[in-house]
Formats: structure tokens, C-alpha cells, sequence
């Protein structure tokens, strides 16, 4: 180094000699993933093969699985503000006349723009008669059925019942909307003039099943709906039995009949019983008789010995 020159700082000659080196590695990038881009292959013709696998096993595509998670997320939100409600009750009750208490049901039934679904009249050995009614009315007359079913007779005992079925019916809908989804896109595939003969086969297949699935859902649902939309509420009758009634004099006659048969029946077994026992017992009486003789003369014997 000469004297008097000036002196440059190392760092800035380094700097100096990175710059050309770092131009030339982002030209040898650009030109590399512009190959690339050129070069690669059509990704359209991909789609096809896999199509079939995912129309079969029901697995939605991205777009479909985004607008599918909106969908839940907005019956999500629905569920709380609209409740599937199975609603059943059951009242037993006293009336005077099992006919007229049936009458007075049907009419109450016509009134609330219900039906009766079953109606079963019995009669017992004493002539007392009893019935089962089940009584179906829809869902905004549940109430007011059950306040008009009080005023035909003497209620002796009731209950109600509510069944949330709302989680129920909403996976219900999510699958059948799905298994839907699936049923396009297995058409859409035979409707392909370009796919082979044994995708086609395959699809009909598929199609045939997943078609038989919806059916049932959809059987499902419908009785889901009919539940939803009609109450059931089931009625006990009984006729009132009054203490004292026409005719009391012949009941006591009877009972008092019946009493006097039980003790004949009861004397009956009793003397049954005792000649049963009865040989065993002279029998069991001679043989003590025997031992208590034997007994005695054995000892005479000794004392007259001794």
C-alpha cells in the first residue's frame, strides 16, 4: 500500500462483490419456475379417475364440504329455535258409563281436529266394564285435549312425556342430504359418455344402493313428521263402584256364600288330611305301645332276678 492513499472500509468491498452474485441467482430462479410452469402437465384430465371413488364413498369436494359446514352451521342455529318434539301422555280415570265417557272422548276428539286411533272395551265377570282409548290430536291442541279429557270424568292418575328428537332429525336430514349429493354425482358419471364400461357398471350399482338408503330415510323422516306433528295422549276408563249399589243384598248374599264354601272347602282338606295321616298314626301308636311293653317286662325280669 502506497503512502498517502486513501483507506476503504473492508465491509463496503464486501457488499460490493454479494451484489452481482445475488442478481445473478434471482435471474437462474425466475427462468427455472418459468420451466417449470411451461412444462407442467394439465391437471384436468387427473379429475376423472378419482371422480367415481368420490361419488361413491360420499365424500364431498372441498367447495362442496365448505358449503356444507355453512349449511350445518346454519341448522345448527336453527335447532335451537325450532324443537322436534314427540309429545305423549297418559290419563287413567272413574266414569259413570264407559259408553258415554267413549262418546264424550270421540267428540272431544272431532272438536280438536283429532282422531281416535284405537278404542278397546272390555267387560269383566261382574259385569263392570273398562276401556282404552288412544286419543291422537295435533301438536297445538295437546293442551286443550288434556284440560277437555278432565271434565269427562274423575282423573285418578296422569302423566306426559316429552321426547326431543331434534338431534335426531337433524343427522337424519345431514345424511340424506349427503346420500342426495352422492346420487348426483354417481349420474353424473353414467351420464359421461367417456367413462369405461366397468365404471358405468360399478355406478349402477352404487346408484341402486345409495337410492335404497334415501328411501329409507326418507320413511324415517316421514315417521318422524307424523310423531312430531300428532300427540298422543292414551285413556284408561274405569266404571265408578259405588259402595252401596242396587242389588247390595244379593252381593252380601253371595259373599256370604262364598265364605261358607271356603270353610266347607277348608274342613274338607282338613278331614282329607287326617285320614290320610290316619293309618301312619295307629301305626306309629302300636309300635310305642310295643316298645313301652317290652320295656316294662324287661324290667320285671331283672327285679325278679335280683
Amino acid at each position: 500500500m502506497r503512502k498517502g492513499a486513501p483507506v476503504r472500509p473492508m465491509h463496503w468491498m464486501v457488499v460490493i462483490k454479494l451484489v452481482p452474485a445475488v442478481i445473478l441467482v434471482g435471474a437462474s430462479l425466475s427462468c427455472s419456475l418459468e420451466r417449470d410452469a411451461s412444462t407442467a402437465p394439465d391437471r384436468s384430465e387427473q379429475v376423472k379417475p378419482a371422480s367415481f371413488a368420490a361419488a361413491s364413498s360420499g365424500v364431498a369436494s372441498p367447495g362442496e364440504e365448505g358449503r356444507s359446514t355453512s349449511a350445518n352451521g346454519s341448522g345448527s342455529g336453527a335447532v335451537w329455535t325450532d324443537r322436534k318434539l314427540v309429545r305423549n301422555a297418559l290419563v287413567q280415570m272413574e266414569v259413570e258409563q264407559i259408553q258415554s265417557a267413549v262418546d264424550a272422548i270421540r267428540k272431544l276428539a272431532r272438536t280438536n281436529s283429532g282422531l281416535l286411533s284405537n278404542v278397546d272395551v272390555k267387560t269383566d265377570d261382574r259385569g263392570h266394564s273398562h276401556a282404552s282409548v288412544t286419543l291422537r290430536v295435533p301438536e297445538d291442541r295437546y293442551d286443550p285435549a288434556q284440560v277437555g279429557l278432565r271434565t269427562i270424568g274423575n282423573v285418578t292418575q296422569e302423566s306426559s312425556r316429552s321426547d326431543d328428537v331434534t338431534k335426531a332429525y337433524t343427522d337424519l336430514e345431514i345424511r340424506l342430504r349427503v346420500k342426495r349429493g352422492t346420487e348426483e354425482r354417481l349420474r353424473s358419471l353414467l351420464a359421461d359418455r367417456t367413462a369405461a364400461l366397468s365404471d358405468v357398471l360399478s355406478a349402477e350399482r352404487e346408484i341402486e344402493r345409495v337410492v335404497t338408503e334415501i328411501e329409507e330415510m326418507e320413511g324415517s323422516r316421514r315417521f318422524y313428521d307424523q310423531q312430531i306433528a300428532m300427540s298422543t295422549i292414551q285413556v284408561e276408563l274405569r266404571e265408578r263402584s259405588p259402595i252401596l249399589e242396587a242389588g247390595s243384598s244379593s252381593t252380601i248374599r253371595t259373599a256370604l256364600r262364598t265364605s261358607i264354601g271356603l270353610m266347607v272347602r277348608s274342613l274338607t282338606i282338613l278331614l282329607y288330611v287326617m285320614f290320610l295321616l290316619l293309618p301312619w298314626l295307629i301305626l306309629g301308636a302300636l309300635i310305642a305301645g310295643l316298645a313301652v311293653f317290652i320295656g316294662r317286662f324287661g324290667r320285671r325280669r331283672l327285679m325278679a332276678r335280683s
